[in-house]
């Protein structure tokens, strides 16, 4: 099998030496689409639409070739690795090519999570949302599949590595590069050292949406000794400029990349009343031993826009996605500004005065992009 060549063909440059050793699947096997439907119903009214999809693929030998192997190669991959493997399909377009490549590790993980002891009604919960994200690609594209961001998402099911509680998605996550969490031993304080990063002058990430011009901008890193930690300390959402240290006999790591940590994911519409948020952070690493027993959880973590302190400003210190957001220890990262148009407004147009104002954040949003502002991506720590 010539993969280069169809790579080539498919325009895409680099992919894994040895992906011509992987054992290909057959994405476009219709016994197999017609025992996920039965079984999960996440093609619904559209089933005959993933059918067609399977047939046409077929009929694309290229395509077809590179969804069996590649299906075949991310079934042994990590998810990170998965995420990064090459499909031939453009960004932010629908296409059922990856939805197929999805179907032969649906049994797999169907079968590892319940091994980890889920029941089969949070199960098809949870294969629904191959369902939800499809549709939602139908909706703007008139394609029943995927995009490559939904993809990317998706595989975290696929390995099996997130599960619904109580209202969140909390998924079993690997702590990112960028950053070490310090604990004080006197007072449990929790304190971010941020690293690989240009701190402008304001104290947020040289290269975000409204920082992309920094004077004299330090690159924060982080030195450990037998003694003590050297770092750039985050405090109040934003990054010292200035290198500092913190004494072994104070401090101690409490998290640093690779460590497990439970990443809270927030559906759309989910309900964020602090006794709900409260029971499901107190109880949820609990219940994460039970099912991952292998990974030993470090805290909690989220990465997202709905961690901005300037939407406490928008919609009120009270507001419950502001005090949710209030529940974690911040820190900037580099930021474009733009994840609000992808979560709560359908796109960006080209006029910002064309943005709806339905809701009190839709109308703060609009007022803060008109006049210059911008809601950024941080990342937040629960220890």
């Amino acid at each position: 099998m010539d993969l280069r060549k169809i790579a080539d063909n498919l325009g895409i440059s680099n992919y894994p030496a040895d992906l011509e050793q992987a054992t290909p699947m057959d994405v476009c096997d219709l016994n197999l689409i017609e025992h996920i439907h039965k079984e999960y119903n996440i093609f619904r009214e559209h089933y005959e639409d993933v059918i067609n999809g399977a047939k046409a693929l077929k009929n694309d030998p290229d395509r077809y070739i590179w969804a069996q192997y590649a299906c075949g190669y991310m079934l042994d991959l990590s998810l990170a690795a998965a995420k990064k493997f090459p499909l031939p399909v453009d960004e932010g377009v629908g296409d059922i090519l990856p939805l197929l490549i999805h179907l032969p590790m649906i049994p797999i993980c169907v079968e590892v999570y319940r091994a980890r002891g889920f029941s089969d009604e949070t199960i098809k919960e949870m294969m629904a949302s191959y369902y939800d994200f499809a549709k939602s690609i139908f909706h703007k594209t008139g394609t029943f599949g995927l995009d490559l961001r939904f993809h990317r998402w998706m595989l975290t099911y696929a390995k099996s590595l997130i599960f619904p509680y109580m209202g969140f998605n909390i998924e079993v996550l690997t702590f990112p590069e960028g950053a070490l969490v310090l604990k004080n031993k006197e007072n449990a304080k929790v304190l971010p050292l941020i690293y690989n990063e240009a701190i402008h002058q304001s104290g947020n990430i040289l290269g975000s949406a409204g920082f992309e011009v920094g004077v004299d901008a330090p690159i924060a890193t982080v030195r450990e000794t037998g003694d003590g930690f050297y770092g750039f300390a985050a405090r109040n959402n934003l990054v010292s400029p200035q290198e500092e240290f913190f004494p072994k006999d104070k401090w101690e790591c409490a998290i640093r990349p690779g460590d497990h940590v439970l990443s809270v994911h927030l559906p759309k519409g989910m309900d964020l009343t602090p006794s709900n948020v409260d029971t499901a952070f107190r109880t949820v690493i609990e219940k994460a031993a039970l099912w991952f027993p292998g990974n030993p959880i470090k805290g909690l973590y989220c990465g997202s826009w709905l961690l901005d302190p300037t939407l406490g400003e928008l919609i009120g210190k009270g507001a419950k996605i502001a005090l949710f957001g209030d529940r974690f220890v911040r820190w900037p990262i580099r930021s474009d500004g733009q994840e609000v148009f992808r979560f709560v407004f359908s796109s960006k147009p080209d006029d910002l005065k064309d943005l709806p104002e339905n809701t009190r954040l839709e109308k703060g949003l609009k007022n803060l992009y008109l006049s210059g502002g911008f809601i950024r991506e941080h990342r937040g720590v629960i220890l």
